[in-house]
């Protein structure tokens, strides 16, 4: 590169890098980087694929590899005195070099000559899940003290409670350096080597739920703040000490890139209730009459906020509801304003 119009005017192409690349350098992009270099050759010329071929090489391989263990325990009550139990409980980790659709073109991974670099927790390792669906007949009418006559029977009795309640701890959360290219994978990637803990911090002992009232240092998280139009929340009560824990991901010093992310993001839980009253007129006639609550104590739970050593104004700041179910949305594992449905089912 010595003697190439990229280094004229410094007292050497070290520094023509270091000026002209700093951007580059403090972002991480190691793609662009190399890319701006690379058309500056002034031995053998341009050497790389993104120059010479193709800016965007589509490759596919089934070399990639996970596990997933698992332990499940579950219990069950069987029907007796109108009550019927199932639940489970299902403490689970999921490795892998980062799940996506095999169909999906846009993460590159860090290193193709090391799949492993990558590995690391995979998106949907939710440790801890526990799921309970019960039903319980009330006890009303025909063969219960209250409600034994005709008329009350029909009246009190036949309503069946069903609760669905469901829990989960957090999900990985991408805390990224941001360019998506911090290994050098091309222009075309959809996913950022995680940023490094400085020291011996450990991600458990970060807190992941919401605090209310949060007021930045003026820098981190600044867009969460009220004056700004912002939420008042953050999932950090102190953002600005957690930010400062972490350091980008550097090429050559650090190994694996962290998988789908070294933070965990918030809990979840929900509860979705049904009653249901059957009432039979005649032998051969009678009716069904259900409501259906989801989300039935209309609980608010925030998404994960963002989290990028290069948007240091949104880190940690919660401003959005979880998955929210909207008409555009397929709803799968949103949270929701609750929502009742009445319904009426006559047979004969």
């Amino acid at each position: 590169m010595a003697g190439s119009a990229y280094c004229k005017g410094f007292s050497s192409c070290t520094q023509a890098v270091a000026t002209n690349e700093s951007g580059n350098i403090l972002t991480q992009s190691v793609t662009s980087m190399w890319s701006d270099l690379d058309t500056n050759w002034t031995a053998f010329g341009p050497a790389l694929t993104s120059t010479n071929q193709c800016f965007y090489c589509y490759a596919y391989t089934s070399d990639g590899y996970s596990n997933y263990n698992a332990m499940v325990v579950t219990a069950q009550k069987r029907y007796s005195n109108g009550l019927t139990v199932n639940a489970n409980f299902t403490w689970s980790h999921a490795l892998g070099i980062i799940s996506t659709n095999q169909s999906y073109t846009l993460d590159n991974a860090g290193d193709p000559f090391n799949l492993g670099a990558d590995y690391g927790p995979q998106f949907f390792d939710r440790r801890f899940v526990a799921n309970v669906i019960a039903s319980y007949q009330l006890p009303f009418g025909k063969g219960h003290k209250l409600g034994q006559s005709a008329i009350m029977s029909r009246i009190v009795g036949g309503w069946t409670l069903s609760p669905i309640f469901s829990w989960g701890t957090g999900i990985p959360i991408n805390f990224a350096t941001g360019s998506y290219q911090e290994s050098g994978q091309a222009f075309d990637g959809d996913l950022s080597a995680s940023a490094i803990p400085i020291g011996n911090v450990a991600a458990s002992s970060l807190g992941n739920s919401q605090h209310y009232g949060i007021t930045s240092n003026g820098t981190v998280g600044v867009n969460g703040d009220v004056l700004n139009g912002g939420s008042g929340v953050n999932m950090f009560a102190n953002p600005a000490q957690v930010f400062s824990e972490f350091r980008p991901f550097i090429l050559g010093v650090d190994g694996r890139t962290g998988g789908a992310g070294t933070v965990t993001g918030q809990s979840r839980w929900n509860l979705d209730l049904g009653l249901t009253k059957d009432t039979q007129f005649t032998e051969r006639v009678g009716a069904q009459i259900f409501v259906q609550a989801f989300n039935a104590f209309n609980h608010m739970k925030w998404g994960d906020p963002s989290m990028n050593l290069l948007d240091p104004a949104d880190f940690g700041v919660l401003s959005g509801q979880y998955g929210a179910l909207t008409l555009g949305g397929s709803g799968a594992s949103a949270n929701y304003t609750r929502i009742i449905q009445l319904g009426l089912r006559l047979h004969f």
